[in-house]
């Protein structure tokens, strides 16, 4: 999995740092991503775990 940095999803994105930075913080509330900080800089990585887990719910509670 490859870590995704902050400023690379405010380049990406084109939203301001402290919009993507408010959402991230869902996410890791949520359980669904991980950080690593290295130097000033944050990463985010998917929990693949918690994923699997809303996936699983998601198709349980689909309709097809």
């Amino acid at each position: 999995m490859t870590p995704v940095c902050n400023k690379d999803l405010v380049a990406q994105f084109g939203y301001s740092q402290s919009t993507i930075s408010q959402h991230m913080d869902k996410l890791l509330i949520s359980g669904l991503l991980e950080t690593k900080k290295e130097k000033k800089y944050t990463y985010y990585y998917a929990n693949i775990g918690v994923l699997m887990r809303y996936i699983s719910l998601a198709k349980r509670f689909s309709v097809i």
